[in-house]
């Protein structure tokens, strides 16, 4: 999956797996592991521009595309739910609960 499957971490993923943290930078540009992009993401989220644009996309995207994401990663967690042991001893729980059911809950809140 490549550059996609590293987004995540690369770009200030939170340890809770609930969301990105834009606000909180302490580190360079695109420097340090697991928190690269921090700064980059930090900064320019505080440019006006970006804030509204940010804002306008989302609200857009919330009321035309959510729920059809919602869907989507419904419909991809059964079709790979049988996967969940073997990934999980290849790399690890990874802050998985270890049941699929609820890592799904957990991911749509």
């Amino acid at each position: 999956m490549g550059i996609i499957w590293d987004f995540d971490w690369g770009f200030g993923f939170e340890v809770k797996f609930k969301h990105y943290d834009l606000s909180t930078a302490a580190l360079p540009l695109f420097w340090e592991q697991n928190t690269a992009g921090k700064t980059f993401f930090s900064r320019l989220m505080e440019d006006p521009v970006v804030k509204d644009l940010f804002a306008e996309r989302w609200a857009w995207f919330k009321t035309n595309a959510y729920e059809e994401l919602k869907d989507y990663v419904i419909t991809w967690s059964v079709l790979i739910q049988n996967a969940l042991p073997k990934d999980h001893e290849i790399w690890g729980k990874r802050g998985s609960s270890g049941d699929a059911s609820t890592d799904l809950e957990r991911v749509l809140e």
